[in-house]
């Protein structure tokens, strides 16, 4: 009451009008800037995860791409594949794991009539991240 009696007799009726038309607009600027700022937090931490998940795939790729290397380098000699290692049971992860740096791959030879190795499939993971590559000889 005593706060109501000050401005009544100190300011006039305009200027008392206008405190609290300032003071709604500059509450509403504020909460215009709040919203943006949490919106570029959330956008800010989904592009950080989306970073981590490209890194797992290149690295789960370059173990898949090692893998087919590795066979190529061993097809050279013998075609019919016998002696590589790191194969897969059915093209998934429950065979022979070949670990590189931190991921792994395994290996899935598709053979020919004569027992020579026609396609090879590589299945890179880092960190359950999958990806795979074919390349038919």
């Amino acid at each position: 009451m005593l706060k109501l009696n000050f401005f009544k007799y100190f300011l006039p009726d305009d200027r008392r009008d206008k405190g609290a038309v300032g003071l709604l607009i500059s509450l509403i600027i504020l909460s215009v800037i709040f919203i943006i700022s949490v919106g570029m937090a959330i956008v800010r931490i989904v592009e950080t995860q989306l970073a981590y998940n490209v890194l797992e795939s290149v690295t789960a790729y370059q173990a898949a791409d090692s893998g087919i290397e590795y066979a190529l380098n061993e097809l050279r000699s013998n075609l019919t594949g016998e002696y590589i290692e790191g194969l897969c049971d059915d093209g998934i992860d429950d065979g022979i794991d070949v670990s590189v740096g931190d991921g792994f791959y395994c290996l899935d030879l598709t053979r020919a009539e004569g027992l020579n190795v026609t396609s090879v499939k590589s299945i890179g993971n880092f960190k359950g991240t999958r990806r795979a590559v074919e390349i038919n000889l």
